[in-house]
């Protein structure tokens, strides 16, 4: 017998709290914070979350890894290490 799964894909309209709001801008900081260290260190090392200093959660971290790699491979290599991009907008997610 096999298994079927199916994900659902939900939106929610979220009320947060004064102190939600600042907790959530204080998270998108240090997420693009997170993103700039990495991307400038990301010559040739391996990141793991017990390498990153930051006041995000660990699945968080690994997804800012993520992205630094994506950003990294894309956007610094084919510039040939002459163009860093650098993330303006905060973003949660």
């Amino acid at each position: 017998m096999k298994l079927v799964t199916q994900t659902m894909t939900v939106k929610v309209k979220l009320l947060p709290t004064k102190e939600q709001i600042r907790l959530l801008e204080q998270s998108s900081h240090e997420y693009i914070k997170l993103i700039h260290t990495l991307v400038s260190e990301m010559v040739e090392a391996k990141k793991s979350t017990k390498d990153i200093q930051a006041n995000l959660p660990s699945a968080v971290k690994n997804q800012a890894i993520k992205d630094a790699k994506s950003i990294f491979s894309t956007k610094v290599k084919k510039s040939k290490y002459q163009i860093v991009p650098i993330l303006k907008r905060p973003v949660c997610v």
